[in-house]
């Protein structure tokens, strides 16, 4: 079974990303995000996501949040 979510604050979204194999770093608008494995508070609408890992070049992609509700991204750097 998935990993329980965890609750979304009110008027805020939730961003979880993980990566495969885990990533060095992940930053969620030009800033580090350490924290966004186990969920993220974030205002809704778009963000742009990056993901590092040595030796593989950068992902970077946009997500839309929504309202009320949590995005889960997962980063697959093994193809």
């Amino acid at each position: 079974a998935p990993p329980a979510t965890p609750a979304v604050p009110p008027g805020r979204s939730l961003l979880i990303v993980t990566c495969n194999p885990p990533c060095d770093s992940v930053w969620v608008d030009g800033h580090p995000a350490p924290d966004v494995a186990q969920g993220k508070p974030m205002p809704p609408g778009v963000h742009q996501v990056g993901a590092n890992l040595a030796h593989h070049p950068s992902r970077i992609q946009p997500v839309l949040l929504r309202g009320g509700q949590a995005f889960r991204l997962d980063v697959d750097f093994t193809h």
